[in-house]
């Protein structure tokens, strides 16, 4: 008989203990208070064995699943040793019987349960996951199975995902996917591993991951051309893998910065479609911790004085300088020795602090890198007269202007170029419309 996934124990999930006492139907009143009490004088552990009794298993049963519970990991294969499969069958529902599935096992409930598992598994993969198909709801034995792969000791990866494939279904099996994906090699992931694990991996409204190792010739190219191929081949599923290494552009663009920049200018640049956790300032932050402090300086200011940038793009550049300029190359000498205009780029860092919690207090701090307010506005004018993203909207600096009771005449001054911006981007965006339309 099949048990309901609301019913059951939860493998690897956290835990939830409970017990109960059955008490046998007396004609008596008074007999009843006396088998209660008898019961809960008893210890914990005689306690449960005797709550479960009637459900089957023999006192021998109940020893060995505490021991299992109370011993090192390392114990429970010489305990298991030689168990008939019925007699492991009665473990498992026994350590069941004392959890809640929904709730999760604990460490040693878990680690027992997998023991028990392998031994099953060792004996009869086959017939291990047949059982656990007749006793649970398919969403369960999957998950359990699923877990159980994932912590295979006895074989590897690949060999564990492709049996996994005969007795888990299609969920169970895209999860263990992108566990082996992410953390399949604890010497670093290969390339043929992670192709072969991104063709099970899903593609969804959002995305786990975490950083990871790649091994040292890993081919990043051909990972990031099949990701943006398996994201267009399912998009009406999401625009997202469900698993994805969040420092993948950090790592390419340390191995090989030109190729890294590359694919995002060809494949993601102006295109509704990204890697998931991946963004330019990670390729930014990337070349950033790789690369002399002279050598970023240089690029960044080739990357800004390009003008090929969009807007967010821009964006990110400026909040990675104004992330190192505190002892890095925010505002050292060769940082403004390769701009074309220094005050103007002195300006932007200054305004990334509009967009941060206390941000009146940390531009007072950005000022003192100036000479002078008349210094800084030098630069402001120019960054929002050439349409810099940083300067997009003016309510921040008409207010810091007004708090530092700047002369009416320099606040004016300021807004009319604004109003000046704001009516020459308007009319760039009219013209392109009337472009795209002749």
């Amino acid at each position: 008989m099949k048990v309901g996934i609301e019913s059951v124990i939860g493998f690897g999930l956290g835990v939830a203990l409970t017990c109960a006492v059955v008490i046998p139907l007396q004609q008596s009143e008074d007999k009843k208070v006396a088998d209660v009490e008898d019961v809960a004088a008893k210890p914990l552990k005689n306690q449960r064995r005797a709550a479960i009794k009637s459900k089957g298993p023999s006192a021998d049963v109940m020893d060995l699943k505490d021991s299992l519970i109370e011993t090192y990991s390392s114990k429970h294969e010489k305990l298991l040793t030689g168990l008939s499969a019925v007699k492991l069958h009665e473990l498992v529902k026994v350590i069941e019987g004392e959890a809640n599935f929904i709730d999760g096992l604990d460490y040693r409930a878990e680690s027992a349960l997998g023991a028990i598992l392998n031994e099953l598994a060792k004996q009869d993969i086959d017939g291990m996951a047949s059982w656990l198909k007749s006793q649970y709801e398919p969403e369960l034995s999957d998950k359990i199975l699923e877990d159980w792969f994932r912590g295979q000791k006895q074989m590897d990866k690949r060999t564990a995902f492709e049996l996994a494939k005969a007795y888990i279904g299609e969920k169970a099996l895209s999860g263990l996917a992108g566990n082996f994906m992410l953390y399949g090699n604890k010497d670093g992931v290969t390339t043929e591993d992670t192709l072969y694990y991104l063709d099970y991996v899903p593609v969804s409204g959002g995305s786990s991951g975490s950083d990871i190792k790649f091994s040292e010739d890993f081919d990043f190219r051909a990972f990031a051309d099949k990701s943006l191929q398996r994201i267009e081949e399912d998009k009406e599923n999401g625009s997202s893998l469900s698993s994805y290494p969040t420092n993948f552009y950090k790592e390419w663009v340390k191995h090989d910065s030109e190729g890294a920049f590359a694919f995002f200018e060809e494949k993601v640049f102006e295109r509704d479609v990204e890697l998931p956790f991946n963004d330019y300032s990670d390729l930014i932050e990337g070349y950033i911790d790789s690369a002399p402090p002279a050598e970023t300086a240089f690029w960044l200011t080739e990357v800004l004085n390009g003008g090929g940038l969009q807007k967010e793009e821009y964006k990110q550049v400026i909040q990675k300088l104004y992330d190192q300029k505190l002892g890095g190359i925010g505002y050292t000498h060769e940082l403004l020795e390769y701009t074309t205009d220094p005050d103007r780029l002195m300006a932007e860092i200054a305004a990334e602090t509009f967009h941060q919690v206390g941000w009146d207090q940390k531009f007072a701090k950005s000022l003192k890198s100036f000479d002078s307010f008349e210094h800084f506005l030098k630069g402001a004018e120019s960054a929002i007269s050439n349409h810099s993203p940083m300067y997009e909207h003016h309510s921040y600096m008409v207010k810091i202007m007004e708090n530092l009771k700047r002369p009416q005449p320099e606040i004016d001054r300021v807004k009319a170029l604004f109003k000046q911006a704001d009516e020459e981007r308007r009319e760039e965006r009219f013209k392109k419309r009337r472009e795209s339309r002749s």
